[in-house]
């Protein structure tokens, strides 16, 4: 079995909405949702950018992960904000990551979204944050990818693991990684290799590379929100307690908001 961190815990924290942690992810499986319902709650939350933008996808099942993965971004951030989901709007910072732009009772709140085929979450919170999700049932790359692109530590971790382990193992690292790089704005491919991460105990961040110097005081944790899927979570908080200062939560069908 692979070690886990003091961070990792098997299953959701849940508590009611109202307390202030300091990230707030919710997260729903898109193929428990029937395209009418997503018609019918989320279609009129989009902007006309976003439609065009899902009109574009020639497999109608991306078309429904995106949206539902753009409704519980609006839903989950209309919430927190106590704006209508069809008021926010976003744009791109320098480096593409996604900001709100408007309302502005709005923009000192930061998000992060990720998505699969079966899952979707969105991360919120008053400071900068990224997340990262992966099916821990996928094809992963073969050991030459963890090669040249992670740490040799992690390589070293990942080969001297049982062969059944190999690929939850890599999703450990690989989804770590990229909820660091989004947190920070970076390109996946542009930072990859650039940091290393030591999952021996509270999960810790070495930088290999100068240019990937964090500019936060990042901490991190991992969760497997269903039986199926890997979260991981770059946040900034002072909490002693990591656990406590994350409000991780399913979202049903049930929560979608009205648009108007």
């Amino acid at each position: 079995m692979i070690p886990k961190s003091r961070d990792y815990k098997a299953e959701p924290n849940i508590r009611p909405l109202g307390v202030s942690p300091a990230v707030v992810i919710r997260y729903i499986d898109p193929t428990s949702i029937s395209r009418q319902t997503l018609n019918d709650h989320v279609l009129s939350m989009l902007s006309p950018e976003e439609r065009q933008r899902m009109r574009k996808f020639t497999q109608a099942s991306l078309a429904h992960v995106y949206l539902a993965a753009h409704g519980l971004k609006r839903s989950v951030l209309g919430q927190l904000t106590g704006c209508l989901p069809n008021e926010l709007r976003f744009e791109a910072a320098d480096r593409g990551k996604p900001l709100i732009r408007g309302p502005a009772m709005a923009t000192d709140w930061h998000f992060n979204l990720s998505h699969t085929h079966a899952l979707v979450a969105v991360a919120a919170s008053r400071q900068p944050v990224g997340i990262d999700v992966e099916d821990l049932s996928r094809q992963v790359p073969d050991l030459d990818i963890a090669k040249r692109y992670f740490s040799q530590r992690e390589y070293q971790h990942i080969a001297a693991t049982e062969p059944g382990e190999q690929a939850r193992l890599f999703l450990q690292y690989w989804t770590l990684k990229e909820a660091f790089l989004k947190a920070e704005g970076w390109g996946l491919s542009q930072r990859l290799d650039a940091v290393a991460f030591d999952l021996s105990g509270a999960i810790e961040l070495s930088v290999l590379d100068a240019a990937a110097k964090p500019t936060q005081a990042w901490r991190f944790w991992q969760n497997q929100p269903n039986p199926t899927h890997l979260m991981s979570v770059a946040l900034i908080t002072s909490a002693p307690n990591l656990q406590s200062a994350i409000d991780c939560q399913p979202w049903h069908p049930a929560d979608w908001p009205s648009s108007t």
